[in-house]
Parts: C-alpha cells; structure tokens; sequence
C-alpha cells in the first residue's frame, strides 16, 4: 500500500495546547467543514472527528514504518559495504589479486585500465566478473579492448557502479526528506483533531 500523495497547507502548532478560535481556523484551512447553531459547533460532533483522528493516526502509524524501512536502507549502504571489505579478504581472489598487481605487470595495466570494482568481490552481481577478471586472461584482454573503445575509453566497472550506488541512496535520501515533512503535518493534524474534540459536545 502506498501512502496517498499529500498537499501540506503549512499550518504550524506549537504546542499541544491550541485556542479554540485557533483550532477552527486550523480545521478551516486543512479542508475541514464547520456548521454552528449560535456559538456551539454542531459539526463535526465527537464521533466524527474520533473517527478522523483514528484514520490519521493509522496513516501517521504507516508512514513512521516506511520512514524506519527507508533509514535502515540508508544505513545498511554503509553497513554492507564495511561488511563486504572485511569478508573479501577471506576469498582467495583477492588474495590471488593482490599477488598478480606486484608480480603481473600486463594484469597491473589491464586492472588500470578497466579498474574491475574488487571492493564489491563479495556482492552477487559482481563476483563473477571479478573472478573471470583475476583468472581469465582472455576475458581481461577482451575487456581491455572494450574499454580502450572510443564508446567506453570514459567509464569503467567502478564508475558505473559507484554511479549507480549514488544514485540509489539520493532517491533514497529524498523520498525520507518528503516522507519526513509529511510527518510532521500528521503530528500537527493530530494535534489539531484533539483540540477540536475537546471544543465540541
């Protein structure tokens, strides 16, 4: 379920105690409907804006989940790639790379120059192509010869995927800013609906 796009009117509270004249005009300007007889507020009565208030709250519920999801992707960008440095230096690859970058001068150029990303060894997608990099001399070669095409001479393994990882976490890192303002018009909406309870019979 996704939460429904939502026009924030900018209304402030700042505290939880709101006037009644505050909280009408509040109301008013969120898109609320208010009928008096006299002084007396005749709608929305109690059970209307209880029933208001129980639907904002299990949006407000929906959205601090979405919220708590998006920054433990944030979080686990950071977490996975410590991880995934730490556990290369356990795979033989790597070990088998490093040897080859001190003793190998053609496999020293051809890592320059197609710079395969061996920080991302451990990670699914890129584990192969790294293997096939450090064993296969072929591959290496054709790669090399890919990449000194005047197509790719300007990217490499790394750059795409650094660009592709940046990428994910600024879309991440916007939608958490939006999903956050709107959090807090929920807390303000919530806010409102209660002191209007208190001003209706």
């Amino acid at each position: 379920m996704d939460l429904p796009e939502i026009k924030l009117p900018g209304f402030k509270i700042m505290t939880a105690t709101v006037s009644r004249e505050k909280a009408i005009e509040l109301y008013l300007s969120d898109g609320g409907i208010i009928k008096y007889d006299g002084y007396k507020i005749i709608y929305p009565d109690k059970q209307r804006l209880a029933s208001q208030l129980d639907e904002v709250n299990k949006k407000y519920a929906y959205l601090n989940s979405i919220i708590s999801e998006l920054q433990r992707h944030v979080k686990s960008y950071e977490y996975d790639s410590t991880m995934k440095t730490a556990a290369r230096v356990v795979d033989p690859v790597f070990w088998e790379h490093l040897y080859k970058m001190r003793t190998d001068d053609d496999y020293r150029v051809a890592f320059d120059k197609v710079q395969p990303p061996i920080e991302r060894m451990r990670d699914e997608r890129w584990k192969s192509v790294v293997r096939m990099f450090v064993q296969d001399k072929e591959y290496r070669d054709r790669l090399v010869e890919a990449k000194t095409s005047v197509i790719s001479s300007n990217h490499s393994m790394k750059d795409e995927l650094e660009k592709n990882l940046e990428s994910s976490k600024s879309l991440v890192k916007l939608r958490l800013q939006k999903l956050k303002k709107e959090r807090v018009y929920f807390e303000e909406k919530i806010t409102l609906l209660k002191a209007m309870h208190e001003y209706v019979e």
